[in-house]
């Protein structure tokens, strides 16, 4: 009989993650399993997976005996951390056949009949294609990934259909060495600069890692204030990220991704022929509660008018509209006419991503480039008709 001993809030932060990328709509039963396996002297890794992302998470346990590696359901995990004390303690015997698990005074016996073989294996050894291609790598702080993430991942597509655009796209700028992350849905778009070079090149391969994937990635730097840089690993079919005691494999999408310089602008307006939208969060957080108590569509259209500088909602009724004062100037040659507008939802999400933002543009018709306080990063936004 072997045992594993473990506190309670040593396992608060694998469960998270763990939870996050274990499907509970389970249609596979061992996909509910988590996989414990002897790590080092004094650990074990704790696996899960969808198939489509793996999640390893290494944590300290006092180990007696020759621990195999064997699986238990991760909602037995959950219910036996969410009502323990702080001394969980794992027994598992000699056949893999039977579990008991105590924490404080209650005792818990399972009677497994998972074998751990069944265990998926996602990602691919260091000698098939997905791995022996590696392009490059990147390490960034913690924080930098944070940045990264939080002020980009609103802008991937949400559209099954458009799956090559459902992540973010992890490339170089032009004519430079440092990484570029970017992402877009077709109506708006995010590129997020950064003053790292890669270890290694790129080259031609287009990597694109799913949304799920950075979501979990978001979870696992958590506040984003850790001192241990995060190093990512990308190959030609995955990609893997390293945070401190957690590892996350994830296969990447398969798909090329389009061109998006085409739709940055080329260079800055002509002088004199430019109009400018600034926004901050609370004016325009204010705004944006009051606009969705009054309409309820889907999609609303806010109208910038940057000659008398006022924002405008207006619904489908004739006498639903909202109007506030907005900081905005339009230069002589600031091209047709002077009112613009924005998809209501997307503006708020620039803003909550941003504190203060100001969007240039040389017409009504062009894409708007929108800064704000972060000197690396940019958004593209694509005006709608009013």
């Amino acid at each position: 009989m072997a045992r594993i001993t473990l506190t309670r809030s040593s396992l608060t932060r694998p469960l998270a993650l763990l939870n996050n990328v274990i499907d509970r709509r389970l249609t596979i039963p061992v996909l509910g399993m988590v996989k414990v396996s002897p790590f080092g002297k004094n650990q074990v890794a704790l696996e899960g997976t969808d198939l489509e992302r793996q999640i390893i998470c290494r944590v300290d346990v006092e180990r007696d005996g020759d621990v195999p590696p064997f699986l238990i359901p991760l909602k037995l995990l959950k219910g036996a951390h969410s009502g323990a004390g702080e001394i969980i303690s794992i027994e598992i015997d000699s056949n893999l056949e039977v579990l008991k698990i105590t924490a404080d005074a209650m005792t818990l016996t399972v009677r497994s009949h998972m074998p751990v073989d069944d265990f998926p294996i996602v990602n691919p050894s260091i000698d098939m294609d997905g791995w022996r291609l590696l392009a490059a790598g990147v390490t960034l702080a913690p924080s930098e990934w944070k940045r990264i993430i939080t002020k980009s991942l609103f802008c991937a597509s949400q559209e099954p259909n458009r799956y090559y655009l459902h992540g973010l796209h992890i490339t170089t700028k032009p004519d430079a060495t440092t990484v570029r992350v970017v992402a877009t849905d077709g109506h708006r778009m995010a590129i997020m600069d950064t003053e790292t070079t890669p270890n290694g090149s790129f080259g031609d391969e287009s990597i694109i890692v799913p949304t799920p994937t950075v979501e979990t990635l978001k979870l696992a730097l958590g506040r984003g204030d850790g001192n241990e840089p995060v190093e990512a690993r990308f190959g030609k079919f995955h990609a893997e990220f390293v945070i401190g005691n957690t590892t996350l494999r994830t296969k990447l999408i398969d798909g090329t991704y389009p061109n998006y310089m085409r739709v940055v602008p080329d260079k800055a307006p002509e002088a004199g022929c430019a109009g400018h939208i600034t926004l901050n969060r609370l004016g325009f957080g204010r705004f944006h509660k009051i606009a969705t108590a009054l309409i309820s569509e889907r999609t609303v259209v806010c109208r910038f008018d940057i000659e008398t500088a006022r924002m405008t909602v207006k619904g489908l009724g004739a006498e639903d509209e909202i109007s506030a004062p907005v900081q905005a100037r339009c230069e002589d040659g600031f091209k047709v006419n002077k009112s613009i507008g924005f998809n209501l939802r997307y503006i708020k999400d620039l803003i909550d991503a941003e504190p203060t933002v100001t969007m240039t543009g040389d017409s009504a018709e062009s894409p708007m480039i929108a800064r704000g306080e972060d000197p690396l990063a940019m958004w593209i936004q694509m005006p709608m008709r009013v």
